[in-house]
């Protein structure tokens, strides 16, 4: 049990940090991959709401990973994953070479007016969540199996290969989905 008081005081104290975190620049001005993905958590603004917190995760050359930054908005759009970006840009990230995302419609094309020469992917572990959330129990197994030999592939032709007889397999069972799976661009960028 806290206080009314020690929230208070810790919320200062905290807040001094999360703002020096959001303000601060960054000492490396290029990574190989961003992984941009939101989640959603309940905050009190007054009464308890879902709010969705963006998060930024960067991956440098030499194999270092770090939360770049995070927004909450009271939902993921585009106009919040742009304000995110352009404050990763304006404190010194110049460069990524790939963003890795879920599907949010417009995200790609805001990652593209801001680091037009990034590269895109659809984040496959995305991918294989909606797949899992329309398949019987007794297909989760094998499906997902499946799927990790398309994500394990050694080149983009095995890849492409793997996605077609998983496609093919599939399609009787679940023709919706995999008809949407098909159709899905940015799968194999990396």
């Amino acid at each position: 049990y806290y206080s009314p008081t020690t929230v208070s005081n810790i919320t200062k104290q905290v807040g001094n940090l999360v703002e020096e975190f959001h303000d601060r620049t960054f000492k490396h001005s290029q990574y190989v991959c961003v992984f941009l993905d939101a989640t959603y958590i309940p905050l009190k603004r007054g009464t308890v709401e879902r709010e969705a917190v963006n998060i930024a995760i960067g991956i440098r050359s030499d194999g270092g990973k770090e939360v770049l930054d995070f927004s909450v908005a009271p939902n993921e759009n585009g106009e919040a994953w742009r304000e995110l970006l352009e404050s990763l840009r304006n404190r010194g990230i110049e460069q990524v070479q790939l963003f890795i995302a879920d599907g949010f419609i417009g995200l790609e094309n805001v990652i593209a007016e801001i680091y037009p020469n990034a590269k895109f992917q659809r984040c496959l572990v995305h991918v294989l969540r909606n797949l899992t959330s329309h398949v019987r129990k007794s297909d989760m197994r094998d499906l997902m199996s499946e799927f990790k030999e398309i994500r394990q592939s050694e080149s983009i032709e095995e890849a492409k290969r793997a996605l077609d007889n998983f496609i093919l397999k599939w399609k009787s069972k679940y023709s919706n989905q995999m008809r949407k799976l098909g159709k899905l661009s940015n799968l194999f960028t990396f």
